[in-house]
Order: structure tokens, then sequence, then C-alpha cells
């Protein structure tokens, strides 16, 4: 524990004295100070979370998620790790909001049959 804390330390100490060398300025300081970005990522995300909660395709691929995960985690030998590997390459033609959901409610429910 002491020997990480030291090393972190110790590379925290190079890099500053090397942006003090440098002449340079530190990364977050170059931030802007209004947030256009902060506001969009906001719109999008809930732009998302509306879209997630009121499509009932995505609804049903839900259910179709937990069904398999369910199963699969009640396979004994098949972790959720597993679960997720075996049914990557099903997401691979979605949307990345539809596979997000898909392998979500398959990583949880395989947690779930698993226990």
């Amino acid at each position: 524990m002491i020997v990480k804390t030291l090393t972190i330390f110790i590379i925290l100490i190079v890099y500053v004295g090397f942006i003090k060398i440098m002449n340079t300025p530190f990364p977050w300081k170059n931030l802007p100070t209004n947030t256009p970005y902060l506001k969009h990522m906001f719109e999008l995300f809930f732009a998302s979370l509306q879209n997630i909660l009121t499509d009932p395709f995505l609804s049903t691929l839900a259910v179709v998620g937990v069904f398999f995960g369910t199963i699969m985690g009640a396979i004994p030998g098949i972790s959720s790790t597993m679960t997720l590997a075996i049914l990557l390459p099903v997401s691979f033609h979605m949307d990345p909001e539809t596979a997000m959901v898909f392998l979500m409610a398959v990583f949880s429910s395989s947690v779930f049959g698993g226990s």
C-alpha cells in the first residue's frame, strides 16, 4: 500500500514538474467556461431514456434478454461474463441503444440466474 502511494506521488510530481518545465498549461485549464457540450449531453441522455422507456420493441427485447440471461446464468459453469461473450454476436447488427438494452438485460438477469 505504501509503495503504491509513493509511486503515485512520484508520478504526480514528475508530471507537474514536466508541465512546469515545458511551460504548458494543465489540460483541465483549457475547458470552456460556458457548457453547451454538457447541455447537449444531457439532452441526448434524456432523449435516449425517453426512447428506451416508450419503445415497445426495446421492452420486448429486454424481456427476451432477461429470459436468455436467466436461463444461461442458471447453467452450471457459465458465468455472467461468459453469457455476455456468448450472446455478444447477437448485438452486432443492432443500434447502439438497442444493443445496450439487450446486453444490460442479459447481464443483470444472468447474475440473478447464477445466484
